[in-house]
């Protein structure tokens, strides 16, 4: 059986929005341009990380997500943990909480690579629930960190750099950037009933100047006419670099015992 993992549940249906379109402030995000912003180009900053994060053997990753479509909204928590080998992962402990309107749901899991490089995994759906397990083929990890710096590596002639204290920052050099299609499989991104250029995007990208190390992203994705509005926010945090203790993927009880 073959497992995807994966957060957000996003699907951009522009025609249901059926309520007025309200106007809605948006702060621009404003980051401080070193005077030494020439000594790297855009280029050259992701050449370096590609290097560094070759070396990454572990991470932890927190992401949000926020979904405004007319009058319903939809909220996302997702946290991972997770060990490659070789960029191949290995390990994984994952969350993901969704609030749709009066709806929830949990899905927790820990999943583990056997010697067969299959997976044995431990699932449940409640924070104090039972654990049931089974074994999974494989397992897609949607955003994998390997898979989505990939996407950022190929972005290099459609991204802006700036410094901002401890970070090198990029950001779109212009709105003609389909982030739908880019980020499609990572974000689980989809859009009908409008096209991608209708949208007003924002994307940025941090990289830690010490590290290069893939520090984080924020994703906004709006839209608005007399159709109805939509709202889209992703945000994005990894921390822990190679630092991920076994301990994090101990097997849990199942009371099958």
């Amino acid at each position: 059986m073959r497992r995807k993992l994966y957060y957000g549940f996003i699907c951009l249906l522009a025609l249901i929005c059926l309520t007025a379109c309200g106007t809605s402030d948006r702060q621009t995000k404003q980051t401080k341009e070193s005077s030494s912003q020439q000594e790297l180009t855009v280029k050259q900053l992701l050449k370096k990380a590609k290097k560094a994060n070759n070396k990454v053997t572990s991470v932890a990753v927190g992401m949000q997500m926020d979904l405004k479509s007319g009058s319903k909204n939809t909220h996302q928590d997702f946290l991972a943990q997770v060990q490659y080998d070789n960029g191949e992962l290995t390990k994984v402990n994952s969350q993901l909480e969704e609030t749709s309107g009066s709806q929830t749901s949990y899905d927790e899991v820990i999943a583990i690579q056997t010697d067969n490089n299959s997976f044995t995994y431990y699932q449940r759906s409640d924070k104090n629930g039972q654990w049931r397990n089974g074994e999974w083929e494989t397992i897609d990890l949607d955003p994998d960190y390997f898979s989505f710096l990939d996407i950022i590596y190929k972005m290099s002639d459609d991204l802006t750099i700036e410094e901002d204290d401890d970070d090198y920052v990029l950001s779109l050099r212009s709105q003609n950037i389909d982030l739908i299609s880019l980020f499609s499989d990572e974000l689980n991104l989809s859009l009908t009933g409008v096209d991608q250029t209708e949208m007003e995007k924002d994307f940025e990208i941090r990289f830690a100047k010490k590290t290069f190390y893939l520090k984080g992203f924020d994703m906004d994705l709006n839209y608005s006419s007399d159709k109805g509005s939509l709202s889209i926010n992703i945000g994005g945090t990894y921390s822990d670099w190679n630092k991920v203790k076994d301990s994090v993927f101990d097997i849990p009880s199942t009371g099958n015992a």
